[in-house]
Formats: structure tokens, sequence, C-alpha cells
């Protein structure tokens, strides 16, 4: 519609034309008129003028119902499409998979890290729709509730959105703290039973030289004691959470 309004603009151009010339030939004739002949050439060009002017209005008020009938088109396709998309997104991050280590809950955060990506990069269509919308309801277009109330309906689904990312980033957050948890518990518990044969024996040596040897390998059990101090004090600490689901 837009096209042939267009087209019919053309030709309204042309048009314009030829009715400035029988203006200007109602002009020139009038010089050589009087009384009612003058007045007659008069009341026709008024009229030629009156009626192109209302053609121009109605041409013009056309043009704008047609902007905005397009404006308002592409501005529930818009809404459309951005709906559309946040619904993929709900989707993915409502998935059910369970990581069973840290590099499984590592894996989820870098996924869940690349959505968070994709929504900010949409930002601007949604600053580009919502602009679209207000410019609709500042025109007082025939569907100004519509478009309210679609504004409002992509605003509270994005902020919607957004809280279900931080919710998921959280809980992801927790998962890994609990398994990087399990897993220094694992090695610890590991470290220890090894040690328990040389704790739980009972040989101090025959002679001086064994005796000197087994001061030096418990001197060697003390510095490594002290380097897993650090592990064995972060396991005493509380974690966030403190079982998975």
């Amino acid at each position: 519609l837009q096209r042939k309004h267009a087209t019919f603009e053309y030709e309204l151009s042309r048009l314009g034309s030829q009715v400035e010339g029988l203006i200007e030939a109602a002009n020139a004739l009038l010089p050589s008129y009087a009384a009612d002949k003058e007045r007659l050439i008069c009341d026709r060009r008024d009229e030629v003028i009156h009626a192109w002017r209302q053609l121009q209005c109605s041409t013009e008020q056309r043009k704008v119902h047609l902007l905005d009938a397009a404006d308002v088109h592409r501005f529930f396709a818009m809404v459309r499409e951005l709906r559309m998309w946040m619904e993929v997104m709900r989707t993915e991050m409502a998935t059910k998979e369970k990581p069973r280590d840290v590099s499984g809950v590592e894996l989820l955060m870098n996924n869940h890290r690349s959505l968070k990506a994709e929504i900010d990069a949409r930002e601007e269509n949604f600053s580009i729709c919502l602009s679209l919308g207000r410019t609709l309801l500042n025109r007082r277009h025939p569907r100004e509730e519509d478009v309210r109330e679609k504004c409002i309906q992509l605003v509270t689904e994005r902020i919607q959105l957004s809280d279900q990312w931080t919710e998921r980033w959280e809980t992801l957050q927790l998962l890994l703290e609990v398994y990087q948890f399990a897993r220094d518990a694992e090695v610890a518990d590991a470290w220890l039973m090894a040690q328990e044969p040389y704790l739980a024996s009972k040989d101090l040596g025959e002679t001086l030289d064994e005796t000197l040897a087994l001061l030096k390998k418990h001197l060697a059990f003390e510095r490594a004691a002290a380097t897993q101090e650090e592990r064995f004090l972060a396991l005493q600490k509380l974690t966030t959470v403190s079982c998975i689901e």
C-alpha cells in the first residue's frame, strides 16, 4: 500500500503542474473580462484551488495513516519475535541437567555465561522496539491500548528473564562450591588414609642410623602435614549449602 501511495503521490505532483497552469491561465484572463465573466473566472479558479488543496490534504492524511499502520505492524512483529526468543532462553535456562563433578559444573557455567552474552546483545533490539512503542503512544495511535499492553508485557518478561538468569547463576555457583568441597574432602581423606600406616607404626629403629632415618622421615611428614593444613582448615568451614539436590 505504501508503494501504491508513493506512485499516487508521483502522479499527483504531475497533476499539480497542470493545476498551476490553470491558475496562471485564469489570472491571465482576468484583466480581459469584467463583471459577471470576471466573477465566473474567479469562482472557477477558486474552486480548482480549493479542490486541489483538499486533495493534497487528503493525500497527506492517507500517507500518515499508512505510516502509522506500517509502524504498528512493525512494532507488533518485533514484540512477537522478542517474546519468542525469550521463551527459547527461558527453556534453555530451565534445563534440569545434573553435573557430576567440578568440570561438569564449570561447563554449565560457561554455557550460562554465553546465554548472558546473548541476552546483552539483544538489549538494542528491546530499546528499538520500546522506542517505537513510545512513538506510537505519543501519536495517540488508534491501537494505543494494545501498544501499551505489549510494552508493559515486554518489559515485564525481560525483567523476569534477567531474574531467571541470575537465579540460575547463583544455583550453579552453589553447586560449584559443593563439588569443590567434595573434591577437596576426598583428596584430604585419601592423604590421611595414606598416612595411617606410618602413624600406627611402633618402629623406633634398632640402631642410631635407623632412628635418625625415621626422624628424617617424620620431619618430612610434618612438613607435608603443614602443607595440607590450609586444606583441612578450609574443609572445617561451613559451606553455603549442606547437600546437593
